[in-house]
This record gives C-alpha cells, sequence and structure tokens, in this order.
C-alpha cells in the first residue's frame, strides 16, 4: 500500500497519508518508548479512501 499506492483488498488507488507528529506530553501519531518527546517513535499512517482501511 505504502510503495504501489494501490490497496490490494479493494484495488482502490486513492491512499491518503497521514504523516507523523509529536506533541507536547506524548500526543500526535506517535508511540511514546519513554518519558521525553525525544524517546517518541514516529507513526505514518496511510487510509485507504475507498473501503477506509489504515
Amino acid at each position: 500500500m505504502k510503495n504501489t499506492r494501490k490497496y490490494p483488498k479493494c484495488g482502490g488507488s486513492d491512499i491518503l497519508s497521514v504523516p507523523e507528529s509529536a506533541g507536547t506530553y506524548g500526543n500526535g501519531n506517535n508511540i511514546m518508548k519513554g518519558l521525553k518527546i525525544k524517546s517518541a517513535v514516529p507513526v505514518y499512517r496511510y487510509i485507504c479512501t475507498t473501503c477506509g482501511f489504515s
């Protein structure tokens, strides 16, 4: 899905990409590995607009 820009299950080709972000107190598109903001691991989300799979 990330490389082909096509979702294999439904064949949808309109894919939205939600960029990673790290905000205060660990909010945003990330997974906190520790207690500090520098320990945030970014999470990139891809959403198929045809079926809604993410």
